[in-house]
């Protein structure tokens, strides 16, 4: 079934829109000594506008239907605690509130950085430290250009739910309802597609942007920099 497509960001006080628990299992990915992904990592061509590829599975997995690694924004290191006081690109108080952004900072919330800079540098873009050059997280035009070019339905891989995005040229990825982590717990797994793009929500730089999906929508949204989220890789032709 074809789904609807919403442009929508995330209320501010919100993690991520849509989030139900589902489960209180550490991230075991991210404790796996797994620390080398091939430069030759599989992608597709979608018949997008830019003509980038996109990735076949998230980083850190070998399946399309597998999970990989979760990543809090800006962080190029899997872990399995994700809060404020675990972030690295921000100083928190001992209660895990946030009390300064130390990097990508347009200084409009909090006295931070103020280093005016909304898109991630190769250094902090996991995609690119992990596979290499020429790889990165996609944008937020990325992510756009991917909802507007491509169809996309909920379908069941290999037992996985998740959203398939169909290009103009049949081509297509599977993105499995990976879910995400605040602290240790896994949220929305089954249920929900959440992916990072590179780009802060400069209205609320506590936030990144991310493609959101579900069976019901697939759309544009923001979630907390400290979330746990998958990344789905695209590489630059």
């Amino acid at each position: 079934m074809v789904k609807k497509v919403l442009f929508a960001l995330a209320a501010p006080l919100g993690l991520c829109v849509l989030m139900s628990a589902n489960g209180n299992k550490i991230n075991a990915t991210a404790k796996k000594a797994i620390t080398t992904v091939t430069s030759n990592y599989p992608c597709v061509d979608l018949g997008l506008p830019s003509g980038n590829l996109w990735a076949t599975c998230n980083i850190g997995a070998s399946k399309p239907e597998e999970c990989g690694f979760y990543y809090a924004w800006g962080e190029t290191k899997p872990k399995g605690e994700f809060k404020w006081n675990t972030y690295k690109l921000c100083v928190a108080d001992k209660y895990d509130n946030l009390k300064q952004l130390t990097k990508y900072s347009i200084g409009n919330l909090y006295d931070g950085s103020k280093d005016k800079r909304s898109s991630l540098l190769p250094v902090d873009d996991a995609a690119t430290t992990k596979l290499g050059k020429g790889w990165r997280i996609p944008t937020e035009a990325d992510c756009r250009e991917l909802v507007e070019n491509c169809t996309w339905t909920w379908e069941k891989v290999n037992g996985v739910d998740g959203s398939k995005v169909t290009g103009k040229n049949g081509k297509s990825i599977f993105l499995p309802a990976t879910g995400l982590y605040t602290d240790n717990t896994l949220r929305s797994e089954g249920k929900h597609c959440i992916y990072w793009s590179s780009t802060l929500d400069v209205n609320y730089e506590v936030n990144a942007v991310v493609i959101n999906t579900s069976q019901d929508n697939y759309a544009i949204k923001t979630c907390f920099r400290y979330g746990g989220l998958p990344i789905r890789a695209v590489r630059v032709k």
